[in-house]
């Protein structure tokens, strides 16, 4: 067992600094540096690129916030709480849909390949989660289940758990080193692989990571768990969907 206490804020004076947020804004920012350095690489204009990322944070943050304010909405007493985001309240796959949705319609916008930029942009979306996850763990936010193992963290004084968030930050690395370093340049004539591809790996590594995640019991009217796992299979099929689209696409045009 490994005992340490949480670090939820870093302060410089009178400025708290939110490790949960300062690990989420890092692995944004580094991750798209990153792509756009690459985007660079195949004559993406860089202006565009940054117009996509805007388009895409503020659908991540308004699809996130969505989704959490429609699965808990007896916690709001007042419509205006809605819009507290600062209090939390955030669902990553309505981030990641919303992510998605708000560049999708920006590229649309500009008569832009959305297939090409997502296969360019999509291994990216693991490396910034697996860098923000380092942030919960320093939070001890998304907390893992109870556990004996080794490894076990007991934080603050609590039972000792499996640290859920740096086994989802280190999946989630590795995950993003696969598809951008072997399946993106393995399978870079074909558009639509990598996204697809992307899309089904983090819906079956968020399946699985549910196992050792634990959920307040008040606070949701459901499983939280049962939802994630639902809507890990339905990403995981979306996955699979694109793939068999992507291939059978690639081959009328490579036979045309």
């Amino acid at each position: 067992m490994i005992a340490f206490n949480s670090l939820e804020a870093i302060s410089i004076g009178p400025i708290n600094i939110f490790t949960h947020g300062l690990f989420m804004a890092i692995g944004v920012m580094s991750a798209y540096l990153l792509f756009r350095k690459e985007a660079e690489k195949k004559d993406v204009s860089p202006d565009r690129m940054d117009s996509m990322l805007y388009a895409s944070v503020f659908g991540g943050l308004l699809g996130a916030r969505l989704f959490y304010v429609v699965l808990n909405w007896h916690l709001y007493s007042s419509f205006l709480d809605i819009f507290k985001i600062w209090e939390g309240g955030l669902v990553s796959f309505g981030g990641l849909a919303g992510g998605i949705a708000g560049a999708f319609l920006y590229l649309k916008l500009k008569n832009f390949s959305y297939w090409n930029i997502a296969d360019l942009a999509a291994p990216y979306i693991l490396l910034g989660w697996g860098i923000g996850r380092i942030g919960d763990f320093l939070s001890w936010s998304e907390i893992g289940t109870t556990s004996n193992l080794p490894w076990a963290f007991s934080v603050n004084g609590d039972i000792p758990r499996h640290p859920a968030q740096l086994y989802s930050s280190i999946i989630l690395i590795f995950l993003f080193v696969i598809i951008q370093y072997y399946f993106k340049k393995k399978y870079i004539l074909e558009t639509g692989l990598t996204f697809g591809a992307t899309l089904l790996s983090y819906g079956l590594f968020r399946f699985l990571i549910e196992f050792v995640r634990d959920y307040p019991s008040s606070e949701y009217l459901f499983s939280y768990r049962s939802f994630a796992q639902i809507a890990s299979a339905v990403l995981v099929s979306i996955g699979i969907s694109i793939i068999i689209f992507a291939r059978k696409k690639n081959h009328e045009n490579s036979t045309a």
